[in-house]
Parts: C-alpha cells; sequence; structure tokens
C-alpha cells in the first residue's frame, strides 16, 4: 500500500504523460547533468512557485531573499543545462518536436528530483503515515 500511495503522489505532483525519442534524449540528458544539489533546487523552486496558490499560501513560510534565491537558482540551472550540457540533444528536440520537447524533458527531471526527495526518512514516514489513515479492507479484490 505504502509503494502505491508513493506513485499515487508521485504521478500527482508531476503528471504523467509521453514522449517522443528526441524529448527522451533530452531528458535523459539533463537527469544525468543535474548534480543532487541542483535537484534539490529544483524542487525547492516548484515548492516555492506551487505555495504561491491563494488556498496553501497560509502554509508557506518562504521568505522574500529564499523566493528570489529559488529564482535565480532555476534560471541558472535552465541555461546551464539547455546551453551548454544538453546543447545537442536540445536543438534536436527542438527541431523535431518543439517547445513540447522541453516540457517532457523536465517533467523527467521533477519526477526523478521528486522520487529522489520521497526517498528520505522524514517524507517516506509521513507517506506511511497517510497510508495508515486508510482502511486497508475496503480495497480488498481491488488489487487482485
Amino acid at each position: 500500500m505504502k509503494k502505491i500511495l508513493i506513485l499515487f503522489f508521485s504521478l500527482l505532483l508531476v503528471g504523467n504523460t509521453s514522449a517522443g525519442v528526441y524529448s527522451d534524449d533530452l531528458g535523459k540528458c539533463i537527469v544525468e547533468k543535474t548534480s543532487p544539489q541542483d535537484k534539490l533546487l529544483v524542487v525547492q523552486a516548484v515548492y516555492a512557485a506551487m505555495s504561491k496558490h491563494p488556498e496553501i499560501v497560509s502554509f508557506s513560510r518562504i521568505s522574500g531573499q529564499d523566493d528570489a534565491t529559488f529564482k535565480k537558482e532555476f534560471a541558472r540551472i535552465f541555461t546551464d543545462l539547455i546551453v551548454d550540457s544538453c546543447r545537442s540533444e536540445a536543438k534536436l528536440a527542438f527541431r523535431y518536436e518543439g517547445e513540447y520537447a522541453f516540457q517532457q524533458a523536465f517533467e523527467l527531471l521533477g519526477q526523478v528530483a521528486m522520487i529522489e526527495l520521497m526517498q528520505n526518512p522524514r517524507v517516506s514516514n509521513y507517506f506511511e503515515q497517510l497510508g495508515n489513515e486508510i482502511d486497508a479492507s475496503k480495497f480488498e479484490g481491488v488489487f487482485d
């Protein structure tokens, strides 16, 4: 049940769409060339963006300085990946698949970064607690 919950929340947070061959190549390059620290910065920037939603803004304590840092660091990471680290993959992806290829590639980075984030014991423990609130007996016969 825990694995199903983690998969559900991963898909809920970052989506699940299919990509073309060139966006696949770009996505692989982006994931491989993004350091663990930069993956964390991407997640922080996405978290900061989501925290602006009116329904959850009251739960966020992101300072103006942190917000500016996330934006600047995300721009640096994006630029480094597209202009330097994955330039040839980016050119081919754009030529044959257009802007959508970049969306696909960065969704892959988001998925990988979220999976890594969710492997943290405190995060996985919270998901386990969510699972503990679910009455497993109501799912009998669903996953046979």
